[in-house]
């Protein structure tokens, strides 16, 4: 892009995220005690839980993106493979979307793998992470109440992301990441065995979200086994929306912030309402947050690199 290209756009998706931030804290202010009541109806050990669990949920996305680089011929051990990938996820919260996948390139290079092939990881990883979080979040979208047609869209993107987690549509793009990124270019096709145990790990970490998010709701409302997988697949959607900003919003939107609420705003209806879903909200995104840091911190000191690294 020219330069004032550059800055339309960046001031587009500020307005974007601004105004979605907007909407979340007026939905607080409106039913202010409501907010207040639920606040204060969570103890530590609530809390600890709910972070417990996205830690979990967090750990087999590491597995995902493990599987998948051994796929493309470059099998690590764990605790490097958790150091190169939760270190290089906390680029996903600085503005523009490519930070997770330099760092992935270069800290792997490290462990002699081709930052191609990184790269190719990286990028697979997410469109599955995608693909199937749309899938999950699917329920939600189709057989939902008081859902209107805002997030319809979402189910005309799988056919797409279907088509680029293909191995041949991924081995094109890891080249190009490779290019764009001026490291090695040596792809190579991902095996559709090593996709779909990557994929049953990414199930499992949407439940454990699930799980997590369910916590935190069970202080303000009753929830049973068929509400777990409503808000499992309720997190799910949201996040998928919020991914979808975050690639189109790329400098605006550092890892969907601000969208990612709105829409598990609307996804919560049916389970809580008011002014307690927006303190769901709100905690959902710190106790994620929280669990990202804590991983990279972990698992950066296990894998021995060091924070000028």
């Amino acid at each position: 892009m020219t330069g004032v290209r550059r800055v339309l756009w960046r001031a587009v998706g500020v307005a974007v995220v601004v105004a979605a931030l907007y909407f979340v804290a007026r939905r607080l202010a409106g039913d202010w005690d409501a907010a207040v009541a639920a606040a204060r109806s969570y103890s530590p050990v609530e809390l600890l839980a709910s972070l417990l669990a996205a830690m979990v949920g967090l750990a087999m996305t590491a597995f995902a993106w493990r599987r998948l680089l051994a796929g493309l011929g470059h099998p690590l051990a764990r605790r490097p493979a958790f150091g190169v990938f939760f270190v290089s996820q906390i680029g996903k919260y600085v503005p523009g979307s490519v930070w997770p996948y330099l760092a992935q390139a270069r800290l792997s290079r490290q462990l002699d793998v081709p930052g191609s092939r990184a790269a190719q990881a990286g990028v697979t990883f997410v469109l599955l992470h995608l693909l199937t979080g749309l899938v999950v979040g699917a329920p939600r979208l189709v057989l939902g109440e008081g859902l209107d047609a805002r997030f319809v869209w979402a189910l005309l993107v799988v056919p797409g992301v279907l088509l680029v987690v293909h191995p041949r549509v991924t081995t094109w793009l890891g080249a190009r990441a490779a290019r764009l990124m001026r490291v090695e270019a040596t792809p190579m096709a991902p095996r559709w065995r090593d996709l779909s145990v990557a994929a049953t790990w990414l199930l499992g970490a949407w439940l454990a979200y699930g799980v997590s998010l369910a916590l935190l709701v069970a202080p303000v409302e009753e929830v049973g086994p068929t509400d777990l997988l409503w808000l499992t697949s309720a997190y799910a959607l949201a996040w998928s929306v919020g991914f979808v900003a975050a690639a189109v919003l790329v400098v605006a939107a550092p890892a969907g912030v601000g969208v990612r609420e709105v829409a598990l705003l609307a996804t919560l209806g049916g389970v809580v309402s008011g002014g307690a879903a927006a303190v769901v909200v709100v905690l959902s995104r710190v106790t994620m947050t929280v669990a990202d840091v804590l991983w990279a911190v972990l698992a950066g000191r296990a894998a021995g690199i060091s924070r000028r690294t």
